[in-house]
C-alpha cells in the first residue's frame, strides 16, 4: 500500500469517532438530560433515563406531549414531599405525573433534583430552553436515535456527520498530497525540460551533419 493511501486511511478512522464504549458513557452521563443542539438551530432533545436514546422535542406543542408520554405516575403526597425539598437519586432526570392531581407533570432536573412544572406547552417549551444543556453535533450524534421519537425532518443526521467527517478528511489529505503533487509537477517540468533539451540537441546534432556532408 502506497504511504499516500495509507495515511488517508489512517485519518479517516481517527477523525470518524466510532468508539463505542466511549459513546455508551456519553450516553449514561447524559441521561434525563435535555439538550441543546448549539451548531444547528438550537433544537432540543430528551435523553430518556431508561433507554438512554434521544428523543426529539420538536416545538413547544410537540415537547408538552412526548414528556407527558415518558412520563412516571407519582402519588401527590409523595411528589409534595420532594417538591418542597429535593428529589432522590433514583428520580433525577425523569418526568413525574401526579396521577391524583388531573396528571400534572414535573421535570426533576438532574443538576438541581428539583422539579419544574409542566403546565403548558410554553412551560415545557421554557423548561427546555433554561435548563437545557449545549451539545455539539458531533457528541449529540454519538447518542442514539430514538426510533419512536426521531428528527424527521433530519432523518439522515448520521450521513451528515459521515459527510461533515469526509469533509474534514479531504482537507487533511489536500495539505498531505498537495507538496507531493507540486514535487510531481516539478518532477515533470524538469523531465520536460530535458526533453526539449535533448529535442534541440538532436536537431542541432543533424543540422551540423547536415553541414558537413
Amino acid at each position: 500500500m502506497k504511504p499516500t493511501k495509507f495515511l488517508i486511511l489512517a485519518l479517516f478512522f481517527i477523525l470518524l469517532p466510532l468508539n463505542f464504549s466511549n459513546a455508551q458513557e456519553l450516553s449514561n452521563k447524559l441521561k434525563g438530560k435535555i439538550l441543546l443542539q448549539v451548531e444547528d438551530a438550537g433544537q432540543a432533545w430528551y435523553i430518556e433515563p431508561e433507554t438512554q436514546e434521544r428523543a426529539y422535542l420538536g416545538r413547544p406543542a410537540d415537547a408538552f406531549r412526548i414528556m407527558r408520554e415518558l412520563g412516571l405516575g407519582i402519588k401527590h403526597e409523595e411528589l409534595k414531599k420532594y417538591l418542597s425539598s429535593s428529589f432522590p437519586e433514583r428520580l433525577s432526570g425523569k418526568i413525574l405525573l401526579d396521577v391524583e392531581q388531573n396528571g400534572e407533570a414535573y421535570y426533576v432536573n438532574p443538576a438541581d433534583l428539583k422539579g419544574y412544572f409542566l403546565n403548558r406547552p410554553n412551560d415545557a417549551f421554557s423548561v427546555m430552553r433554561e435548563k437545557g444543556l449545549g451539545i455539539t453535533n458531533n457528541d449529540l450524534w454519538k447518542i442514539t436515535l430514538s426510533g419512536k421519537y426521531p428528527d424527521e425532518s433530519k432523518a439522515t443526521d448520521l450521513q451528515s456527520y459521515i459527510d461533515s467527517k469526509t469533509k474534514e478528511v479531504k482537507k487533511e489529505v489536500a495539505k498531505i498530497t498537495q507538496p507531493q503533487e507540486m514535487e510531481e509537477e516539478n518532477n515533470d517540468s524538469v523531465l520536460n525540460q530535458e526533453k526539449l533539451f535533448n529535442q534541440q540537441a538532436w536537431i542541432l546534432t543533424s543540422n551540423a551533419t547536415a553541414l558537413i556532408n
